[in-house]
């Protein structure tokens, strides 16, 4: 009976000494890996996960963005029609009236070894007009990549914070002519 207070007691002291270890390597690796984003902002890595459409990681440094000659066509006949006064719900239905595949419909296919010939399957997902609007509002295609745009409130609470365009704080911003 005795030992049994003992190891009851034992682990009151322990378990919560364990709980607030577990928790501060929880805090020490969220700061760790945000340290590594900024640094790589700064040092004008590319740190996202997905490419934007037009551009890829060039295969000699995965950090380094470089234009997708396939994609970029599309690019370029985007901001065409819009700067020749087409708007961007126009645009999108002459993408997909004219088969011009989107590119979530372009990782599909290739996740399913399917031709990436307009005709060679159905089209399950089209370009919208939202899709053209992130484009023409992207600034990538003007030069600029902007980096660390939010944050979360704690390690705690993945609730995310965009960071004011007025302050950026670590939030980079650089154009590619910088490499």
């Amino acid at each position: 009976s005795n030992s049994k207070t003992t190891v009851s007691q034992l682990s009151n002291v322990i378990v919560p000494f364990k709980d607030l270890m577990n928790d501060e390597y929880a805090r020490d690796i969220s700061n760790k890996v945000k340290s590594v984003y900024k640094t790589k902002a700064l040092k004008r890595e590319f740190v996202g996960g997905t490419t934007p459409y037009g551009y890829k990681k060039n295969p000699d440094n995965k950090y380094q963005l470089i234009i997708d000659e396939d994609e970029a066509v599309n690019i370029r006949l985007i901001y065409e029609k819009y700067l020749a006064g087409e708007g961007q719900i126009k645009i999108c239905k002459h993408l997909n009236d004219n088969k011009i595949l989107c590119r979530k419909e372009v990782q599909r296919r290739k996740k399913r070894g399917i031709s990436l010939e307009p005709d060679a399957d159905e089209i399950f997902y089209n370009w919208s007009k939202s899709t053209i609007g992130k484009i023409l509002t992207n600034e990538t295609y003007i030069g600029n990549v902007v980096q660390n745009r939010t944050t979360t409130v704690s390690y705690k609470n993945h609730k995310i914070i965009y960071k004011p365009r007025g302050r950026m704080g670590s939030c980079r911003k650089y154009t590619w002519g910088d490499y």
